[in-house]
């Protein structure tokens, strides 16, 4: 059973979501952009900006879904898509700070993710009238799939040159 207490913050960030979720995504463009375009140290933006959307996805999956005509698979599937945004945005951030455990991050999140937008296509083929798969929940699951399998399959060469990474040197000891 989960707890009332994470109930209580899903319902009450799932409600406050859709306008929160622009807001974080526009401080995350400009500060993307910032980092390239000016060479800005956004390091810190990025973190907290993307942190935050993370937990907001994390903490969504326990909202109550009170439409009548989904079923548990569909339920689960919502649970799924938001905890595999939460786990490619951690993802993302860890490939941005060049930290351990980012290519884990985005393949299991990443593959979860596929297999949800899967199953949402398919569940909006069979029944058009749900609203939590609607047009703005694919964009939100392609747009963090995308990225985060970019950023993944992206060299950190690649990722250096245009500046969204600091280059590493590795030197030996003589």
């Amino acid at each position: 059973m989960v707890p009332n207490l994470y109930v209580k913050i899903g319902n009450y960030i799932a409600q406050r979501l859709d306008k929160y979720e622009v807001i974080l995504a526009a401080i995350f463009l400009l500060a993307i952009i910032s980092k390239i375009a000016f060479k800005f140290n956004v390091s810190v933006i990025i973190t907290l900006d993307l942190s935050a959307l993370s937990t907001a996805y994390f903490f969504s999956a326990f909202a109550v879904i009170d439409e009548t005509r989904a079923g548990a698979l569909e339920s689960f599937v919502v649970k799924l898509a938001f905890w595999s945004c939460s786990v490619v945005l951690m993802g993302i951030l860890f490939t941005l700070n060049r930290w351990t455990g980012s290519a884990e991050a985005i393949r299991l999140g990443g593959f979860s993710l596929f297999v949800s937008l899967v199953f949402m296509q398919f569940s909006n083929y069979k029944k058009p009238d749900l609203k939590f798969f609607s047009f703005r929940w694919l964009l939100r699951v392609t747009v963090i799939l995308v990225l985060g399998l970019l950023l993944h399959y992206a060299s950190p060469d690649a990722l250096a040159k245009v500046g969204l990474i600091k280059k590493v040197e590795i030197t030996t000891m003589e």
